[in-house]
């Protein structure tokens, strides 16, 4: 029963975001539809998620400081697609690059939201762009999609969200980092997440899996020190993402499957993302769930069927939970067990 309350429990203290939500969803259909226009769809699909991700790690504060951060983040998410390019050329760099960047993400877990999102995202960019295999043409098509909307996402914000949490200040990541590594607690977590993500990326790359990321990536996102808390994401991620692929079927199921339509949904579901970041992780996966969903739909081969490709997906992010899951409490047991041998040991 704690664990129903606690996947389903929401704060509706916050205000609705209503400039965050249309900087989000403006950002998030922007691309697509110059795209559309000269025939970059798929490329655009890069722009359209740096406009996500744009949205998802920007926590407000002074103007000046927040472009700041907002500049390295879509600089680091940019260098993402083109390291991800370059590195499904090398399976082996790819799988000592994932090893070592899942271990800074670990160490960093938990200890400030922007720096751990910024990492977090520019870790999912490559893993993702390197799984589908993306020539360094579309590489740079799309970073040049990424680049403008930037710019238009900066725009935005002056227009409607510039005195969003002025008081607000924007953690030194430098700071956070340097201290993240002199901390010793956090070294078993961050080499769990690295083990665990590496794993399930070959377990799925082994098995020639269709969207091998998709497991790697849940486990990165579910993964926190904290098994309930584990637990508890990696049940809101799959309830979330089955909810949102649900209501993607019912939305097309009554309009079709045009390209407006799925502007349309993809411009809602992005609009609804900050609601959900702020109020519940199940609701926010929902809507998250609905814009990747349409990204997939408007960048999917005809011959492939939508409906295959949602028991897919559901079924990779499924076993990167249950993969996640497992490995914090096989974590927490091996500690356990070690611990209790140390004090066991007489001291001399």
């Amino acid at each position: 029963m704690q664990l129903i309350n606690s996947v389903f429990k929401c704060d509706w203290t916050k205000p609705l975001p209503w400039q965050r939500m249309f900087i989000c969803a403006g950002t998030a259909t922007f691309p697509l539809v110059v795209g559309f226009q000269f025939g970059h769809t798929e490329q655009a699909v890069l722009g359209s998620l740096l406009g996500v991700a744009l949205s998802m790690n920007d926590h407000g504060g002074a103007l000046k400081e927040r472009f700041r951060h907002l500049m390295a983040t879509a600089c680091f998410l940019i260098a993402a697609y083109g390291i991800g390019s370059l590195l499904n050329h090398n399976v082996l760099f790819f799988f000592v690059f994932l090893f070592l960047f899942s271990f800074l993400l670990g160490k960093v877990k938990g200890k400030g939201i922007e720096l751990e999102r910024l990492l977090l995202f520019t870790l999912l960019n490559i893993v993702t762009v390197a799984g589908l295999k993306l020539p360094m043409e579309d590489v740079v098509k799309g970073s040049a999609y990424a680049a403008a909307n930037f710019f238009f996402y900066l725009l935005l914000v002056v227009l409607l969200d510039k005195r969003s949490d002025l008081s607000k200040k924007i953690n030194k990541k430098r700071h956070i980092l340097k201290d993240s590594f002199k901390e010793r607690k956090s070294f078993q977590f961050a080499l769990t997440l690295s083990v665990l993500t590496t794993a399930s990326y070959l377990f799925a790359y082994q098995l020639k899996m269709q969207r091998e990321y998709w497991i790697a990536g849940t486990v990165l996102i579910v993964m926190i020190p904290e098994l309930s808390q584990t637990w508890v994401r990696s049940i809101q991620r799959f309830l979330g993402t089955l909810a949102g692929i649900l209501l993607v079927f019912i939305v097309m199921k009554m309009f079709g499957q045009s390209y407006a339509v799925v502007m349309a949904i993809i411009f809602f579901s992005a609009a609804f993302i900050p609601v959900g970041m702020n109020v519940n992780f199940f609701i926010a996966n929902t809507f998250i769930s609905g814009f990747v969903f349409c990204l997939i739909k408007i960048t999917l081969p005809k011959e492939l069927d939508l409906g295959n490709v949602a028991i897919l997906r559901l079924t990779d992010i499924g076993v990167g939970g249950l993969i996640g899951s497992a490995g914090i409490l096989a974590s927490h047991k091996i500690h356990a067990v070690v611990l209790k041998v140390r004090r066991s040991i007489p001291r001399v």
